[in-house]
């Protein structure tokens, strides 16, 4: 696989995205158990925080092989961080235990050699995007309509980078969508996201609660209508 990576991909024209799963906090609570990392986070921060010291250390040496073998372009970094209607913890709990740890891992990534940084998070994460400019990442995949996405648009539009799923739990998610309704959802979505123009990347990759089908007809539409509306 990576050596057809390397093989098929014009870097001149394409660029090779590497989507890191499982983030510093998701690991956290995949190691302990959800309930138990938050205690823990709560009763012994200092050693919570250590652990998060290591599995940063750990992502930088995993990020660091993979260019070597393949040089993306991108770094995708994944670690959820919400629910659709708030945040898993406090922003001064981030900003005193992950965020200095995303700091780190964004400045070695550019380090060595990724030239664009997204961050993943799904759920209501809106007050956290100054964090995360701070952090120093130059996008948000997910970009889930739980959050006021035009205000954010206002705000932050010319500083970061949008990747959405669209409505994925919405017209995509739904069997029987028709054809009018998912056309009429993207064409909402880019005029939300990206009426000036710029800031919008409409990610091909199938979301879980996507239905084929759908799938198909959004592309379609897209790949018809993206450049011409982005050209416009």
């Amino acid at each position: 696989m990576i050596e057809e990576t390397k093989a098929f991909t014009n870097r001149d024209e394409k660029m090779i995205q590497y989507v890191s799963l499982i983030g510093i906090f998701e690991r956290s609570h995949i190691l302990m158990g959800f309930e138990n990392a938050l205690c823990a986070c709560m009763e012994e921060p200092e050693e919570f925080g250590e652990m998060l010291k290591a599995l940063t250390e750990h992502k930088i040496r995993l990020y660091k092989k993979v260019y070597e073998i393949v040089k993306p372009d991108i770094l995708v970094y994944h670690d959820d961080m919400a629910t659709q209607a708030s945040q898993f913890l406090s922003t001064d709990f981030y900003n005193q235990y992950l965020f200095p740890e995303y700091k780190r891992i964004v400045a070695a990534a550019r380090e060595i050699g990724y030239k664009y940084i997204i961050h993943h998070s799904c759920g209501r994460i809106e007050k956290l995007i100054p964090d995360w400019l701070d952090c120093g990442f130059d996008g948000w995949d997910s970009v889930m309509n739980c959050n006021d996405l035009v205000q954010i648009k206002k705000e932050y539009g010319d500083k970061i980078v949008f990747m959405p799923g669209l409505d994925t739990q919405g017209v995509l998610g739904k069997a029987g969508s028709s054809r009018q309704a998912i056309e009429k959802m993207v064409v909402e979505w880019m005029n939300m996201l990206a009426s000036d123009g710029t800031g919008l990347i409409i990610d091909s990759t199938p979301a879980y609660s996507l239905n084929p089908a759908n799938e198909v007809i959004c592309l379609e539409f897209i790949k018809k209508h993206g450049k011409p509306f982005m050209d416009a």
